[in-house]
């Protein structure tokens, strides 16, 4: 069995916002003497998920600061359009997990969307799963919403490909993700398995 994560965040009650410096340092001293890993959260507030221009900033400046103090991971999710028609705001996405993995140098970072995946429609789910280990993304956390996947806590293939773009993957068939067992609150984790972290720059 791996080492026990913690999701590292405030204001639960309102969906999880960035913590505080103090509580990320104290926080992630405790979790690491303890053989845990943490992941944090990166977002300046509760309600939707599409940011304004100085709202995006504020998280590009926090992501650094995470990955600077050491969290293990980053958690995050940037959409656009409206309710009912939302996409992921990719741009928005990979300007954050940029300025954390610059931040963070040789360590490897997890990435993880949160439930803001569950605001897409379910057809749009699948297919935008690859788009999300393009950017960087290692897992997805959902609550299991409209297009939630039967809890078999097993590994199954995903099939996706890049279309278009100068980064299509050489091997589509190494994308796979996993639901894991059902956890605190009903979460689920889909694990987004891609040749990221080996070699970025033979994407194109």
């Amino acid at each position: 069995m791996g080492r026990v994560g913690v999701e590292l965040c405030d204001n639960l009650a309102r969906g999880g916002t960035s913590p505080s410096i103090g509580v990320l340092n104290h926080t992630l001293a405790y979790v690491h003497a303890h053989g845990a890993t943490a992941a944090t959260m990166v977002r300046p507030r509760g309600g939707d998920f599409v940011y304004s221009e100085d709202e995006l900033a504020i998280m590009v400046e926090d992501a650094p600061v995470v990955a600077e103090r050491g969290t293990d991971g980053i958690v995050l999710g940037c959409l656009r359009g409206e309710p009912g028609r939302y996409r992921v705001d990719e741009a928005a996405t990979e300007r954050v997990i940029l300025a954390a993995q610059r931040a963070a140098g040789a360590r490897t970072l997890e990435v993880t969307f949160h439930m803001a995946f569950d605001e897409l429609d379910a057809d749009l789910q699948e297919d935008t799963l690859p788009r999300l280990a393009w950017l960087g993304v290692t897992r997805v956390l959902t609550h299991g919403g409209r297009g939630h996947a039967p809890d078999t806590g097993q590994r199954r293939p995903h099939k996706a490909s890049c279309r278009g773009g100068a980064r299509r993957p050489q091997d589509s068939s190494r994308w796979r993700y996993h639901v894991a067992e059902p956890g605190c609150g009903g979460h689920r984790h889909r694990r987004v398995r891609t040749p990221w972290h080996e070699d970025r720059a033979a994407w194109g």
